[in-house]
């Protein structure tokens, strides 16, 4: 027979008692908890300083790790790794893995920090790796076989990788530099080129699946790849049917792309890619495979680059912003190979040319980004030790610090943007657990869990935890459909869409293309022309002609990276002259242009039909945005943040604990074997079969609901019922 009761009719019969309290009866057990359960830490409030004694001041104990060696790299500093220090968190125990051109094992910056693993197999199909014109092709055959060292070799490599390697677990020593996660190993495989090996259809699905799993198999938790594609292999990907147009180049036959998804799948191995420096709205297609493939986007981390002023010209995140991010980059002071003595070598070298260990000052680009991101992944590693990789890579994404610029309109400080992602990984705020959820968060946390700075099988999470970005991400993903809808309507394209629709198009199109290109013009002799060339290139007939442009042009290539610089007036000056000249022409468009963009448009129609049709079922689906929390496993543990995330929050074992200063806003469903308990703040509680309540002392539940299970209330609640 169910029971219900109010706070004023309980506490009129109960008002001699000096604290408020309810014993509430569920089927044939009655259940007593007195004492109030307390998150428990060892060391609380103790920080690390690095000559090893500790202090309860973090920003004192961050301030001792700012010596020379630390401030000799930018990058530490911009993701506030000295607060991970701080919290004893340096990678130590943490494997990360790095694709790249080898890296020199005998760098003393490196010493024991590197296994170096070998990538044996058979090539599946005939191909090459592209250096670009100079080099030209590395040709091989199907069937031939493959042995190659993760060690950099002169003849093969460039310095790149070991760059790389400094960045993730150079030493820290009190020499030179230091790795941001200096105590994590980092194991080594060679692409078996250089930095200028371009990744495309041709790059071998075999050698890859074999790379990558290596990696894995050897428990590497993060995989960096700073090397990847350019628009001179496989052409822009600016706008979203140039995208499409890209990844069409992967359909119908197994590459590289594919090798690397299926690793992901099979081991959880998280890859951490360079989104690439060529100014376009979206990454290459590598990283924004999971825009294709929406299964893998869980496992992948895109990484464009961010200034040490807070800016960026390179690939912006795009289309893959909720799952990109900004690393530090620009002049990162890392290891390096001297050739000939030179501090950084450029590959394509001769067997005689003598090589040293060396520094660089200059790595840049995202390829020196992206390491500064897997080494962040590993500090939150160590910190979450009994996460899974997706949730330590939400962790690092929702703890971010938010960046923007003029490009990104409407922006929201809680919600990934265009250009940089998430934001810039920043340690301070990723050690206090997630900010956000994107998906239902489960964290098995067992009682013999070792969680740095805490005893055994507990943790505590103090940042208010949202799902601020989930919701919005719907929002978005809603009006994508309906604007497609709306889209196909008003073209005429609801029924089909062919190449004569697509001729008409261009039609269409090219009646603006003169006005475009003018008003480029304009704009490029003021050094300020970002928003007119967005416009060129977002029409995919303008597009085509102003890469002729560019082609031709003497300072065409350049124009991007210093178009707006003061110092290189003579960049734009070139280019808008260069440009007006081609305007004179009788007719700027060949048949070439048509062609490229009717090419386009299909494209962009048939991967937006793919897309919308997911999408579609994705909103269909109640559980795809479901931004809540699953405590399972027998440890414990604690909220203290003030929590909004509206998912519900489930206790399947162990314990969780709101804590005095915490609260949260969704419901909560105690389930068998779990144990929750209310210090702060709670809503409605469900408390089911073999399920426990306990709202301590000073503690406040809203209307709770007891079926089968036990409820101690020592503090307030709302309404209460208890039924068989």
């Amino acid at each position: 027979m169910p029971f219900d009761a109010t706070d004023a009719a309980i506490s009129a019969c109960h008002n001699r008692l000096p604290v408020f309290r309810k014993f509430l009866k569920s089927s044939a057990c009655i259940t007593l908890i007195l004492v109030a359960t307390g998150a428990t830490a060892l060391a609380d409030g103790k920080y690390h300083n690095a000559d090893g004694s500790r202090t309860d001041d973090l920003e004192a104990a961050a301030a001792t790790w700012r010596n020379p060696e630390f401030l000799k790299d930018h990058a530490l500093a911009g993701v506030k790794a000295e607060y991970a220090y701080a919290y004893g968190i340096t990678g130590k125990g943490v494997k990360i893995g790095a694709v790249d051109s080898g890296v020199l094992t005998s760098h003393p910056q490196l010493a024991g920090k590197i296994t170096s693993l070998t990538v044996q197999g058979t090539y599946g199909a005939d191909g090459d790796r592209y250096e670009g014109a100079n080099t030209g092709k590395w040709a091989w055959k199907k069937g031939d076989t493959f042995s190659v060292s993760g060690d950099y070799d002169p003849l093969i490599n460039d310095s790149h990788g070991t760059a790389a390697a400094g960045e993730m677990v150079g030493l820290r020593d009190g020499k030179e530099m230091h790795g941001i996660a200096f105590d994590a190993h980092l194991y080594s495989v060679n692409t078996g080129g250089t930095d200028s090996t371009l990744t495309g259809p041709s790059v071998d699905y075999e050698y890859f699946k074999e790379a990558y799993a290596a990696a894995s198999r050897n428990g590497a938790r993060a995989v960096n790849s700073s090397w990847g594609q350019t628009p001179i292999i496989i052409g822009n990907y600016y706008t979203v049917g140039e995208m499409v147009q890209s990844y069409s180049h992967f359909l119908n036959k197994k590459t590289y792309a594919d090798s690397v998804a299926e690793v992901s799948q099979q081991y959880g191995t998280i890859q951490i890619w360079a989104n690439g420096n060529a100014g376009q709205n979206n990454p290459g297609t590598v990283v924004t495979l999971p825009y294709f493939r929406p299964e893998i986007e869980k496992y992948w981390v895109g990484v464009t680059g961010v200034n040490k002023d807070g800016h960026s010209e390179y690939d912006r995140c795009g289309v893959a912003k909720y799952w990109c991010i900004g690393g530090p980059t620009v002049d990162i002071y890392s290891t390096s190979v001297g050739r000939n003595g030179g501090d950084y070598d450029f590959g394509h070298g001769a067997p005689s040319d003598t090589i040293s260990a060396t520094y660089t000052p200059t790595y840049n680009g995202t390829s020196a980004a992206a390491p500064n991101v897997t080494a962040s992944f590993a500090l939150v590693a160590q910190r979450f030790p009994y996460l899974g990789n997706s949730q330590l890579r939400d962790v690092m994404f929702t703890t971010a610090t938010h960046l923007t610029d003029a490009r990104v309109k409407n922006d929201n400080a809680d919600v990934p943007n265009e250009t940089f992602g998430w934001g810039r990984p920043n340690m301070q705020s990723a050690m206090l657990g997630p900010a956000q959820f994107m998906d239902r968060f489960v964290v098995d946390l067992s009682k013999d869990a070792v969680v740095k700075g805490h005893a055994n099988g507990t943790d505590i999470w103090s940042n208010d935890i949202s799902d601020t970005a989930l919701k919005a991400r719907k929002a978005e993903e809603a009006k994508e459909v309906e604007d497609w809808k709306a889209k196909k309507q008003a073209k005429g394209w609801d029924k089909k869409f062919t190449t004569v629709e697509a001729q008409k198009e261009v039609g269409i199109l090219r009646q603006e293309l003169s006005s475009l290109l003018q008003s480029l013009e304009t704009a490029i002799k003021k050094q300020d022309f970002a928003s007119e060339l967005d416009a060129v290139k977002k029409n995919p007939l303008a597009s085509k002609v102003w890469s002729r442009v560019v082609a031709s042009a003497q300072y065409g290539p350049y124009l991007e990276l210093y178009g707006t610089n003061p110092r290189y007036k003579f960049v734009a000056a070139g280019v808008a002259t260069d440009l007006g000249n081609f305007l004179k022409a009788a007719d700027i468009v060949v048949a070439a242009d048509i062609t490229a963009a009717k090419e386009t448009l299909l494209a962009e129609y048939n991967g937006t039909e793919v897309r919308t049709k997911y999408l579609t079922a994705k909103l269909a689906d109640p559980t795809s945005y479901d931004g809540g929390l699953t405590k399972t496993g027998s440890g414990q543990l604690t909220l203290t943040g003030d929590s909004t995330y509206s998912g519900d929050t489930i206790v399947d074992g162990g314990e969780l604990v709101i804590g005095r200063e915490g609260s949260i806003t969704s419901a909560s469903i105690v389930n068998d074997t779990g144990l929750f308990t209310v210090e702060g703040i709670a809503a409605a509680a469900t408390v089911n079969k073999g399920g426990r309540l306990n709202v301590a002392v000073g503690g406040t539940a809203g209307d709770t609901s007891v079926s089968g299970g036990w409820a101690a209330i020592n503090g307030t609640s709302g309404a209460t019922s208890v039924s068989e």
